[in-house]
């Protein structure tokens, strides 16, 4: 009996000694996707390209969310990924990599409007005080600055004006026009569309054609303008004189047309 309980001494002692293997823990946390970008898809220049590289880690697929909600799943071991989406509104979207139920930290990317309000004065550009600017555009990420035009007409600034405010034929109608037309020193070609029935709120896309090369100025006028072969924004315009103050949105997602 004596040996007996020396032997299971000794085992125990071993056991607590040396331990037992352990097995292989999950990290606490999943390494997120990495380079999310959203793009333009399609005929109608309506869909979304939703693209991101692999998380570094082994996962089971990823989550895309819009607005908070999981639109879909997607599961592959590809590299880089890709999942294309048509929304019927501007919103906020996140990708993250799942293993089982634990989730990563989101990517995310918004397709919604650049906005500003009480933009201008813009002035018509036979204004006599050189101090008046008579040329506004914006840059890519959807900040806009008024940009002044006089030089002795030699124009300034021809590489960065999106519109120019000007009288048609230098009658009394005063008109938001594509400063190429007006100049062929510009470089920017700006499209000009309106409808009268547009508001700001109710205008939710851009049309695909229908532009020309200038609009006249109505007051509370909603307008798109199709930006350099790039982007679209909208506008509602307060005209005064002669000169205009408006409200925009732009849209940063280069060729996208959703404007709501």
């Amino acid at each position: 009996m004596k040996k007996l309980l020396a032997f299971l001494g000794i085992f125990s002692f071993a056991i607590f000694f040396f331990g037992c293997e352990e097995e292989p823990t999950e990290p606490d946390t999943i390494a997120p996707p990495t380079s999310f970008a959203l793009a333009v898809s399609g005929n109608d220049s309506l869909s979304l390209e939703l693209s991101w590289d692999a998380s570094a880690d082994t996962v089971d697929g990823y989550l895309v969310y819009f607005d908070g909600t999981v639109i879909d799943t997607v599961t592959t071991a590809k590299k880089s990924l890709t999942y294309t989406y048509k929304p019927t509104l501007l919103g906020d979207y996140k990708v993250t990599a799942y293993k089982g139920s634990k989730e990563s930290d989101p990517v995310s990317k918004s397709s919604k409007l650049v906005e500003d309000t009480n933009q201008g004065a813009v002035y018509w550009t036979g204004d006599s005080d050189p101090a008046h600017p008579s040329g506004y555009g914006w840059a890519s990420d959807g900040t806009g600055a008024t940009y002044c035009l006089t030089s002795a007409k030699a124009w300034a600034n021809t590489d960065k004006v999106d519109f120019v405010l000007d009288y048609y034929n230098k009658t009394a109608t005063l008109t938001i026009r594509d400063p190429f037309d007006f100049d062929p020193a510009f470089d920017h070609a700006t499209g000009v569309a309106y409808l009268s029935t547009w508001t700001y709120d109710n205008l939710a896309e851009a049309p695909l054609s229908g532009y020309s090369t200038f609009e006249d100025v109505v007051d509370g006028g909603t307008y798109t303008l199709w930006l350099h072969n790039k982007y679209y924004a909208k506008m509602t315009v307060t005209a005064t004189s002669t000169t205009i103050t408006f409200k925009y949105g732009f849209q940063a997602i280069p060729g996208f047309r959703r404007l709501k």
